[in-house]
């Protein structure tokens, strides 16, 4: 039994279950006080250890930061990654669909936390910057190729056409989560946008051409 005045041995865990609980506790405390309260002195407190432990798990804030967004949606990442490696060249629609699956099959806590790194600024958290700027990059990995296989953009243009596809996904959840919309039907409008500008984009780059133009109208034929 614990003597009066003294705390309870911290359990025993390997290093990788210690930085498994560590990213747990720090993505609950994302969860509850938004990411400008994450920090390596709030996450020992959160997590009942020392500040010593936990930068024996994370050199500092900033890299705390990215292996938490990390940690959110690594699983999301590598599964939209294999939709969009294994896509076929004239099936934007079925891409688009199966990766916003993807994202509304992570928690609601999960997603809002995602959402509010992308939106949060604070001049005073270059690191909250850094690693939003590392979310926006990892993501947009994954899609300007994509974009740019499918449209002929230039590197600037199919970026920020897929950071426009990202946001509108984005948005259009909290549709889903206020009831406004059923998943299904938020689903169906995102396909159908994102691929309508998609195939119109591609329509006007192949115009000249009958092969590509007949594949943008029996495309657009299939929205």
């Amino acid at each position: 039994m614990t003597s009066p005045g003294r705390t309870a041995p911290r359990p025993y865990l390997r290093a990788d279950e210690r930085r498994q609980q560590l990213l747990d506790a720090a993505a609950d405390l994302v969860g509850k006080r938004g990411w400008s309260a994450l920090g390596i002195v709030p996450l020992a407190a959160a997590a009942g250890v020392s500040r010593q432990l936990v930068y024996e798990h994370f050199a500092d804030t900033s890299d705390l930061l990215a292996r938490v967004m990390r940690h959110l949606f690594e699983r999301a990442h590598a599964a939209t990654a294999l939709i969009v490696s294994a896509a076929a060249p004239d099936d934007a629609g079925s891409v688009v669909r199966r990766a916003y699956e993807v994202y509304l099959a992570l928690p609601r806590a999960q997603r809002r936390a995602l959402r509010a790194l992308a939106a949060d600024s604070d001049p005073g958290f270059p690191e909250l910057d850094r690693a939003r700027h590392l979310m926006r990059h990892e993501i947009l990995g994954l899609w300007v190729p994509y974009v740019r296989r499918r449209t002929g953009l230039s590197e600037p243009k199919a970026r920020a056409l897929a950071w426009m596809f990202t946001t509108a996904a984005w948005g259009i959840t909290d549709l889903v989560e206020d009831g406004t919309l059923s998943q299904d039907a938020a689903t169906a409008l995102l396909t159908d946008v994102v691929t309508t500008a998609v195939v119109s984009t591609d329509g006007t780059r192949a115009r000249g051409s009958t092969a590509t133009g007949g594949a943008a109208r029996r495309a657009r034929q299939r929205l």
